[in-house]
């Protein structure tokens, strides 16, 4: 039995490291989550045996002496890379796990290996300047926070009412905005697209 330290901060940490640790913990490791931010009522949810609720506290991977950290890689990083540098100096084997391409470069620790989405993730990090001379081993394993996906069926699309909208529309576009830039992007494209089609639908996420 290993002991695992998991540090996480935000959301897509916990969705990501969620089925990880519950695989870990059905192979009798003995795992330990040090969760900050909006992570750590995520796992106070699902009753984690062995919680460490923190701030950006004077804390340390010592105080748990793990065989084993994985640390989230967020931005802004503030515990994952903490956690990250102290277990390069300490010796203790470190592993990231990869939820977008190139988040590696997040974080100024050293990794012991990677597990990232696919082929091009992996070029990504043989590409990273700072693992230059390093042994890294890399393993494509895709996303753990989509596993959950792979029991969802799909519904018959003519039963969703989406799909009642979009058959009386010509075009349909999907704008995939993100922050407070694609509020003017709007008026932009909906100035666009007037000029090009009569009959369509914006669909703004």
């Amino acid at each position: 039995m290993a002991k695992i330290l998991v540090v996480t901060k935000d959301l897509a940490e916990f969705l990501m490291y969620r089925p990880v640790v519950e695989l870990l913990q059905k192979a009798n490791h003995r795992v330990t989550v040090v969760a900050e931010g909006l992570s750590f009522q995520k796992w106070s949810d699902v009753e984690v045996p062995y919680l460490v609720g923190v701030g950006a506290g004077d804390i340390s991977p010592e105080v748990f002496q793990p065989d084993l950290v994985l640390t989230g890689l967020g931005a802004p990083i503030n515990l994952g890379e903490k956690f990250g540098l102290d277990a390069n100096k300490l010796g203790v084997k470190l592993g990231f796990v990869e939820d977008i391409w190139g988040v590696h470069r997040c974080s100024k620790a050293v990794p012991d290996f990677v597990c990232t989405l696919d082929p091009f993730g992996k070029a990504l990090i043989a590409s990273h300047k700072p693992y230059n001379g390093r042994t890294i081993h890399v393993y494509v394993t895709g996303s753990p926070a989509l596993d959950r996906l792979s029991k969802v069926k799909p519904p018959n699309p003519s039963d969703l009412p989406m799909m009642q909208v979009l058959e009386k529309h010509e075009k349909v576009v999907l704008l995939a905005g993100q922050d407070e830039s694609t509020t003017p992007m709007v008026e932009g494209l909906v100035a666009a697209l007037d000029q090009a089609w009569e009959n369509y639908i914006l669909i703004p996420r």
